[in-house]
């Protein structure tokens, strides 16, 4: 919190129906009735069940509630007309509640995007890696850099816990300014398609867009392909007209339709098999211990090493090196920067002590998979033991797709619960089974605990045991709780327990 700020400033050029109005002063801003203190404004937010049939609560039915905990004010939305008896609180109608949050934080925050250079990455898969490989780079080149991200909010000291890859525009900007003051040059963001339709990020300059890929995800929200890349297509248009600088993926037909329609700023575009690519990767070494491979820009060669696996890694150091390079960074000391970034959740070896290897990664895609389990591949295990579910109340289309690329690509399955939310986990683990042919090397065991504890027990010499879909969270979200589980803490916790009675079956 930086100062109070009158009502009048924050509204200033709104379109707003005025009830009960008052010269204010307020002390903060909130969406959510938990973060609601003293002298602050509510802004309350429409529900939607989304085309795909997503679902939100309208949080008008808490205003209320938001009033007892100290609110002094109120914006509804035009349609959701609020009464209180006896009531002379100030209320403030708009057309656009999500709009109003959005620029309202802005102004309270006194706009800190404008004096920080932000970089906002989007896409499906690869966020948070690349978030992670962006700060590891500017970081190397002494820059003061935060990031917003799936994992948590970080600048120094302030590390705050994510809820949302990208949180609602007053949390952002509140980081924004909370970071500037302490030293902040640059925001790396992760820049989620829900983020972009509801508006979370409509009041940030943003000065680099990161386009890394799209494949199917949250299909329950936007319905179709067209609308999600439709979606995230919105933070291209956000980017600064003058001095911003666009950054896509040419071995995505997304992100090459991104070069190939961009009419504005400065672009690099990286790929793999994409020779067009004005940034290249080729001759790429695959081993346990990590990827080696070169670097074509501009005629030149360098060498980068990775300590993780997988083309799709590759993919996304291509993308970091290309920020750097936007920044006046220089490749080599971009590939410094990398050889020592480790990445939680994200294809993160779990140390064993034994003669198999295990790995911790978040993917929860179909795409996702399959990039993870090929990458695998390329360290020649003797197998691959996959232990995988997927999330509860999303889109539930891609569950038997994923079924089917785990079939085709592990050599042993267990399908377990993720994160069920309000589903029954033993129902999406049937729409899972829809995609999976074969009746011997699967199992179907519900408690992921147990699940990961088999597949450690049957892992031999030369396997590989992969437990994918939650990477670095650390609960699972079952009937609306938040139940504590880490994947990497279990692994531990059982090789530990079992240490002397591995590979009995």
């Amino acid at each position: 919190m930086t100062k109070n700020i009158f009502l009048d400033k924050l509204f200033d050029g709104m379109h707003i129906e005025k009830i009960n109005d008052k010269s204010l002063c307020i002390k903060g801003i909130s969406c959510h009735t938990d973060d609601i203190r003293e002298g602050y404004l509510f802004v309350c937010l429409p529900g939607y069940v989304a085309i795909g049939g997503e679902k939100r609560t309208d949080t008008h039915h808490f205003a209320k509630e938001a009033i007892t905990k100290g609110a002094i004010a109120l914006v509804c939305q035009q349609d959701r007309k609020i009464n209180f008896d006896n009531s002379d609180i100030p209320i403030y109608y708009t057309n656009d509640a999500w709009s109003a949050l959005s620029l309202c934080s802005s102004r309270f925050y006194d706009q800190p995007s404008k004096d920080l250079r932000v970089i906002g990455i989007t896409g499906t898969n690869g966020k948070t890696t690349l978030a992670y490989m962006v700060e590891a780079i500017l970081q190397y080149a002494n820059k003061n850099v935060g990031v917003i991200s799936t994992i948590n909010r970080r600048f120094k000291n302030l590390i705050v816990p994510s809820v949302n890859t990208t949180p609602e525009a007053n949390k952002i900007h509140q980081f924004m300014r909370d970071s500037l003051n302490l030293g902040a040059e640059y925001i790396v963001m992760e820049v989620t398609s829900h983020a972009l339709e509801l508006k979370r990020v409509k009041d940030i300059k943003f000065d680099i867009c990161v386009f890394t890929n799209l494949s199917q995800d949250h299909l329950d929200f936007h319905g179709t392909m067209e609308n999600y890349f439709n979606a995230k297509k919105k933070l291209i248009q956000m980017v600064d007209e003058q001095q911003g600088m666009i950054i896509t993926n040419v071995d995505n037909e997304y992100g090459y339709e991104i070069k190939n329609h961009i009419k504005k700023g400065k672009l690099i575009s990286f790929g793999i098999q994409n020779p067009d690519a004005d940034m290249r990767a080729v001759n790429i070494d695959f081993s346990i211990k990590g990827t080696v491979f070169d670097i074509h820009y501009k005629k030149q060669v360098h060498r980068c090493f990775i300590n993780t696996i997988g083309e799709h890694n590759v993919s996304n150091a291509l993308a970091a090196i290309a920020v750097g390079v936007s920044q006046g960074i220089n490749i080599d000391i971009c590939a410094n920067a990398l050889a020592e970034t480790v990445v939680p959740g994200r294809s993160q070896f779990v140390s064993t002590n034994k003669p198999f290897s295990v790995v911790v990664d978040f993917a929860h895609t179909p795409d996702g998979i399959e990039k993870t389990l090929c990458s695998i591949r390329l360290a020649n295990p003797r197998r691959i033991i996959c232990i995988f579910g997927c999330g509860g109340n999303r889109d539930k289309t891609k569950r038997p797709i994923m079924g089917k690329m785990v079939d085709k690509l592990a050599d042993y399955i267990i399908v377990t619960s993720d994160n069920p939310r309000d589903e029954n986990p033993n129902d999406i683990i049937e729409d899972i089974k829809k995609g999976i042919n074969r009746d011997q090397d699967v199992d179907f065991i519900t408690d992921r605990y147990e699940a990961i504890k088999r597949g450690l027990l049957i892992a031999s010499e030369n396997d590989i045991v992969i437990v994918l879909g939650r990477g670095h969270e650390e609960y699972q979200t079952i009937r609306g709780k938040k139940v504590p589980f880490s994947d990497v803490k279990v692994i531990d916790e059982i090789l530990n327990s079992h240490n002397n009675n591995m590979n009995l079956i």
